[in-house]
């Protein structure tokens, strides 16, 4: 059975086979009788998780798969699919299922006869929907409601070409280096505002020079071919590995390079020249 029979208002919903749903999910010690484990469960719906994982982790022996559990009569199958079927077929089905009203000690092995307990000394219950303190305690997680709707969405949509700037804190400078820095202005600033008190008139060396006229006119603009060369960047220095490029234009010489066994060919052809 699904879990809708759990409403969303946190009310139980026991018509037709809900009291099975629920017995299989009260809280009570439930052992696992595989071999050599002893783990205990809380509910005959995790024991069945449990042997269901102890199915899929059995290794075959010639495509052979044996059932570990206690007390086994048929222990030999040829799939995990078929291992599980008995699993559930022979072992979980005589596991007893508690009746999951509160305050009920009864427990009953076939679920038939916990339908029929259920609806005769449970009539109050029976078909109805009731609040969970009316059952005994479920392994179920309650699905969580919000105490107060979230607030929707903004209608407002954000244009895909905004771009955010980084803000960055200015650095902070100590105040007294700055302090420091102004009196060294101020400092440099007035000796150069004090003027020499005497003025000494110095002969102009070399002034027997002939002078040559200043000519202001502006002169013939000349067309200068300047190439600016960019240094490479840090990515093409980290790939030193990788071939370098090709010169281009190539390179061009007179001398036409011989190849390997070019002096070995050229002495043959003298000798039989000769």
């Amino acid at each position: 059975m699904s879990g809708s029979k759990i409403i969303e208002t946190l009310e139980f919903d026991l018509s037709g086979e809900g009291a099975i749903y629920f017995a299989r999910r009260v809280i009570q010690t439930m052992p696992c009788e595989w071999e050599g484990c002893p783990i205990i469960l809380n509910s005959w719906v995790t024991l069945a998780k449990h042997l269901q994982r102890h199915c899929s982790h059995v290794s075959h022996q010639d495509g052979v798969y044996q059932c570990l559990y206690s007390r086994c009569s048929g222990r030999t199958h040829h799939s995990i699919g078929g291992l599980k079927t008995h699993v559930e077929l022979s072992h979980l089905s005589r596991v007893a299922l508690p009746c999951p009203a509160r305050g009920c000690n009864e427990a009953f092995v076939r679920a038939s006869q916990l339908e029929g307990h259920f609806k005769h000394a449970h009539r109050d219950l029976h078909d109805k929907r009731i609040s969970p303190d009316a059952l005994a305690p479920l392994a179920i997680i309650a699905p969580p409601r919000p105490l107060h709707p979230p607030p929707t969405l903004p209608n407002t949509k954000t244009g895909m070409h905004v771009v955010l700037t980084s803000v960055a804190k200015a650095p902070v400078r100590p105040g007294g280096s700055q302090a420091s820095g102004s009196q060294a202005i101020s400092r440099k600033w007035s000796r150069l505002d004090v003027q020499d008190g005497e003025t000494n008139d110095d002969p102009i060396p070399f002034d027997d020079l002939p002078s040559r006229p200043t000519s202001f006119k502006t002169p013939n603009p000349t067309l200068v071919n300047i190439e600016v060369r960019s240094p490479p960047s840090a990515t093409t220095q980290s790939l030193l590995s990788r071939p370098q490029p090709v010169i281009h234009p190539p390179i061009r010489s007179h001398d036409v390079q011989q190849t390997i066994l070019y002096p070995v060919f050229a002495r043959k052809v003298d000798m039989g020249e000769a």
